[in-house]
């Protein structure tokens, strides 16, 4: 089976079940939208190289996972901030873990290549290495944080992988509620993810 390491990371076990069984998927809202044309900006102004995508296997399952942006030995995730005196802790947080997942996933791969909806929009196939040791930054509007890789994160997610692998096989929506009960928007505080204030971003779109 194939599974989005950001969905694991953004939606209940219950809901990505839901997904899993009836085949539908989650519709890209207007505000993600405006996030990716963000990203893509932010990225071209900085001459970085654009989305990579990766992917680990686990128990005969593929995790995929989206670099926003590359730039030599640094890896970035990059969130838009309406307000950067003004946002929800939740969305700190979620941003946070997200970088962190995918840090950690990264450090089990050698290589990155165009994800297929990039080659969709025009993009040509490209297949690049990893540069080990990197750096991992989050772009959380105007401030760039370092992002520290945690085993303990990414085995929570691939511990939630499992469970939905194994709850699709008997349609097992209980299992996946008693996992939401125990962790959902508890995650942040529960797996205390590492990451410092970096400096801020001197180009802003």
């Amino acid at each position: 089976m194939n599974f989005s390491a950001s969905a694991l990371v953004k939606q209940s076990a219950s809901q990505l079940l839901y997904y899993m069984i009836t085949g539908k998927s989650k519709e890209i809202t207007a505000g993600q939208k405006v996030g990716e044309v963000y990203a893509s900006n932010i990225t071209k102004s900085l001459g970085f190289c654009s989305e990579k995508r990766g992917v680990i296997q686990h128990l005969n399952h593929n995790l995929f996972f989206c670099i926003d942006a590359i730039n030599d030995n640094e890896y970035i995730e990059i969130k838009k901030v309406d307000d950067q005196a003004n946002y929800q802790d939740w969305y700190l947080q979620m941003s946070v873990l997200q970088a962190c997942l995918y840090s950690s996933l990264l450090n089990k791969v050698d290589t990155l290549d165009t994800p297929a909806f990039r080659q969709k929009e025009g993009y040509e196939q490209e297949i690049i290495s990893v540069k080990k040791p990197f750096d991992y930054l989050l772009y959380f509007g105007s401030d760039i944080y370092k992002i520290e890789p945690n085993e303990k994160v990414s085995n929570f997610y691939l511990q939630k992988l499992e469970l939905l692998a194994e709850a699709y096989d008997d349609r097992n929506f209980d299992s996946c509620r008693k996992f939401d009960s125990s962790y959902k928007h508890k995650e942040f505080s529960l797996l205390k993810p590492k990451f410092t204030f970096h400096k801020k971003l001197e180009t802003i779109l």
